[in-house]
């Protein structure tokens, strides 16, 4: 972490210096001799928040995000007052300052779903209106929960940043009138100096390495790793397909056992597969075809195919409403001390208060080639009656490569 960002970008800047995170980094909160911090973390699947409308074009309901915002606040409050605490120290901190880490899983769902490419300035524009959303409906709520008596101020509100209506992105220089201007922070902070707030911080990114898997909702905020990959958790090891990524091509009607063993060949990527071997030169609506495939083509960008500058770019742009900290990796095919370094230096440069929770490298060769060799066809494919029979489950697939036996499941929320 960034020491420096870390202690001048919190809200619980007036108790001390915070001088250490939790393993999955996300988690910044002030400990001392007498009291031990402890997170209380929450994420939301964002995926169920991509409706649409009458004529079928999806669109973002931010207004539904921010009730359950609110509304997660009280369910976190009652955790924090009926815990079981192992130790006096962790009840004293938790009681004292009542931090909540709201986060989220799924970012990367809801620009498939809305077709957008993880690159584009649509979805830069939703990645910073979706965090802004859940901070503002988590402070309004832990303010409503002081105005209507059920809580009081948190034992040291008063000096904190928040009693003086200096927010977060407050304090990464940003105005109001730089935000989306969808939700009225001015009369917020008026209420938030009026009648306080029960809790001292409310938004964390967290790593949801299992959860993400319950939810069916690809992790936090990071772009898919590839189209068929196997993850390893807590629980076992399980086979990841991307079904968007299917459902767009069984539309297309070019889904295939041959095209799914081509982008294994691929290291689960379609960006250099040649799809006119898979389409049909005659057919009426051939030009359709390849126009949607030539959409396709950047929607399905891998992170590592995305660029890493890009990656830290769109977590600075969502870490204004990030009072807590986030969990994020990055992704080199070949690391350098020297691409590490700039990395590092890049993020510090943003304003990031951490950065590399994995630097994640990329596996130098897969079992699964030679096998899907066997089935592929160097030409265009021709339908056969009985396709060769593959055993799949021996295969190994393309692995995401996080099977360290130092990964943290604890930050699963």
């Amino acid at each position: 972490g960034y020491k420096d960002a870390v202690n001048r970008k919190c809200n619980q800047k007036n108790l001390g210096t915070i001088r250490s995170s939790n393993l999955c980094l996300e988690i910044s909160l002030y400990s001392d001799h007498n009291e031990y911090a402890v997170c209380n973390l929450a994420s939301i699947a964002l995926p169920k928040y991509v409706k649409y409308d009458d004529d079928n074009k999806p669109y973002f309901d931010f207004e539904h995000l921010r009730s359950v915002s609110e509304y997660i606040m009280q369910p976190m409050n009652k955790v924090i007052d009926n815990n079981y605490y192992p130790v006096a120290e962790t009840k004293l901190s938790n009681m004292k300052h009542r931090p909540v880490g709201i986060g989220i899983q799924g970012l990367v769902d809801v620009y498939v779903k809305m077709r957008l490419p993880f690159e584009s300035d649509e979805a830069k524009k939703l990645n910073k209106e979706i965090f802004e959303t859940i901070y503002f409906a988590a402070i309004t709520e832990s303010n409503k929960l002081c105005e209507g008596g059920k809580y009081e101020p948190y034992a040291h509100f008063n000096g904190s940043p928040m009693s003086q209506g200096i927010f977060q992105f407050d304090m990464w220089g940003l105005k109001e009138d730089e935000l989306s201007k969808r939700w009225p922070w001015g009369i917020l902070k008026e209420n938030v100096s009026k009648y306080g707030v029960c809790n001292s911080l409310f938004t964390a990114q967290m790593p949801v390495a299992s959860s993400a898997k319950i939810t069916g909702s690809y992790e936090m905020t990071e772009p898919a790793h590839s189209a068929i990959f196997n993850r390893r958790v807590v629980g076992g090891e399980i086979m990841i397909v991307n079904k968007y990524l299917i459902s767009d091509f069984e539309k297309i009607g070019i889904w295939s056992e041959d095209l799914k063993n081509e982008i294994i060949m691929n290291e689960g990527s379609i960006q250099n597969i040649n799809f006119n071997n898979y389409l049909d030169t005659e057919d009426k609506n051939y030009n359709k075809k390849v126009k949607r495939i030539e959409h396709l083509i950047p929607k399905y960008k891998t992170i590592w195919e995305i660029s890493q500058k890009e990656l830290i770019n769109m977590a600075a742009d969502r870490a204004p409403f990030i009072d807590q900290s986030q969990s994020m990796n990055i992704y080199m095919s070949n690391p350098t001390l020297s691409k590490i370094s700039s990395s590092h230096f890049y993020g510090w440069e943003k304003g990031l208060k951490t950065l590399c929770y994995y630097v994640r490298t990329r596996a130098i060769s897969t079992g699964a080639k030679h096998l899907a060799m066997d089935v592929s066809k160097i030409n265009k494919p021709n339908p056969t009656p009985e396709p060769p029979k593959v055993d799949y489950s021996s295969m190994n697939l393309p692995s995401k490569p996080d099977n360290s036996q130092f990964d943290c499941f604890g930050c699963s929320s």
